[in-house]
């Protein structure tokens, strides 16, 4: 367990992992015939970034956790703007919490498209200065992002 706040660097080592597999390609697993991956003695640092107390959520463009849900701008001041991925034109809901996780809103999206979709919601009613949490969900998928509201507005 490690107490974020903490942390004194930007960076901190927390572990070293052993070996793995390497690949020529970002996903190996629909198109390996062999010759695109092979195991690795290499060692890999284990870092834990100090989280930062006013920041944006950032994409990691090489993830392949599906949704790749962005909410921006983070902190807000009134109007969320929301991008996520789908394989499929099937609904998702978005939700978004309070820290009690007492919900305080809850959306069916409906007519999305293969492929990325944006949404924008007022979020005006939420308190400034607080801290919420937004989750989008799908049948098969789920993710949450934590969502910071300004403590002034103009």
């Amino acid at each position: 367990m490690f107490q974020l706040d903490n942390l004194t660097t930007d960076y901190t080592l927390i572990s070293y992992i052993f070996g793995g597999i390497s690949s020529t390609q970002a996903n190996i697993f629909f198109i390996n015939n062999g010759t695109q991956s092979s195991a690795s003695n290499q060692i890999f640092k284990v870092l834990i970034r100090k989280p930062l107390t006013l920041s944006s959520d950032e994409l990691n463009q090489s993830s392949n956790s599906g949704l790749n849900l962005t909410i921006y701008p983070n902190p807000n001041d009134g109007k969320l703007k929301v991008a996520f991925y789908t394989n499929d034109t099937k609904e998702a809901t978005l939700t978004i919490r309070d820290i009690s996780g007492k919900i305080l809103d809850r959306s069916l999206l409906t007519d999305l498209v293969m492929g990325t979709n944006h949404i924008e919601k007022n979020i005006e009613h939420l308190t400034p200065g607080n801290v919420y949490f937004v989750s989008l969900e799908t049948s098969n998928q789920k993710t949450t992002h934590k969502l910071i509201i300004k403590r002034s507005r103009h």
